[in-house]
């Protein structure tokens, strides 16, 4: 690993994990101009990757000293709460949409309980076997969402987006939400690469980034072109496929909508998770 033989293994699971719960209650679809807040939360979750990177790297270089020893500690706090909150925050958003749509005739303690041992599965896998695992499902999941764009375009009212790209104080203070509760577990990832890599590479986890909110943002114009603004949706995605889909043609494009929700739910939950042992070991090592 040492030798960063996995820079798309990375940027897969990094895309996954950037979408992560955020594609499935799609946050911005209920604002009412969901333009601004998305590019100023994707502002803020670029500008926290570059800043990420090399502080981590820095905290769990190979040198020591006193200032490092003391970066390491914050660092170590941050990485522990962003990825327990993480993992947290997905499971639930996920078991919601289990409960509500996918199986809404299913016990949510039963949805909940299959969900933890996927959990323990992988924390008994290798690092390398979480990452390869990223990497597959990013590429699934990408086709994925390409294919159902696709089949809704015929659909789209483009009068429907704002291109308003005004942005408010209320629009700063949505942000910094959606970025905090969405895209603040992207620390756990940075640390899970640095200390299962050898260290993080900027340009990597800001591609990976990236291509996970223009993922989203494919989401949003799709819900927003097919669904306008009725912003009583929950899971604004699954509905805007659901407009285009009919029989059988529906229950395939829907299982689609199922494995793009499970694949960046379910690496979003590994990569924090998975975070949380390495760190702690790290400080045992120091």
């Amino acid at each position: 690993m040492r030798k960063y033989n996995y820079k798309s293994h990375i940027l897969g699971s990094v895309a996954l994990l950037t979408m992560g719960n955020a594609v499935i209650t799609l946050p911005f679809y209920k604002t009412e101009n969901p333009l601004p807040v998305f590019l100023v939360s994707s502002v803020l979750t670029l500008f926290f990757v570059l800043l990420c990177v090399p502080v981590t790297n820095f905290a769990f270089g190979y040198k020591d000293g006193f200032f490092k020893k003391a970066v390491r500690g914050i660092v170590v706090a941050l990485v522990i709460t962003a990825a327990f909150y993480g993992a947290v925050s997905a499971v639930f958003d996920y078991v919601s949409f289990i409960k509500e749509i996918q199986m809404p005739k299913t016990d949510a303690v039963l949805a909940t309980v299959a969900l933890l041992l996927l959990c323990a599965v992988f924390i008994k896998c290798k690092n390398e076997a979480v990452l390869k695992t990223g990497l597959f499902l990013a590429v699934l999941s990408q086709g994925a969402l390409m294919l159902l764009f696709a089949a809704s375009v015929k659909l789209f009212d483009f009068g429907e987006i704002k291109f308003d790209i005004n942005i408010t104080g209320f629009d700063i203070k949505g942000s910094l939400k959606y970025f905090i509760k969405y895209f603040s577990p992207l620390l756990a990832a940075t640390a899970f690469v640095t200390l299962t890599n050898g260290r993080a590479r900027t340009l990597n986890m800001l591609c990976g980034t990236a291509l996970g909110l223009i993922n989203i943002l494919i989401v949003l114009i799709q819900s927003v072109a097919v669904l306008g603004f009725a912003t009583d949706y929950d899971f604004p995605y699954f509905y805007a496929v659901s407009v285009f889909s009919a029989g059988n043609l529906f229950y395939r494009l829907g299982g689609l909508v199922y494995f793009v929700f499970f694949s960046a739910s379910a690496i979003k939950i590994a990569l924090c998770i998975k975070a949380i042992p390495l760190i702690i070991k790290s400080q045992k090592r120091c």
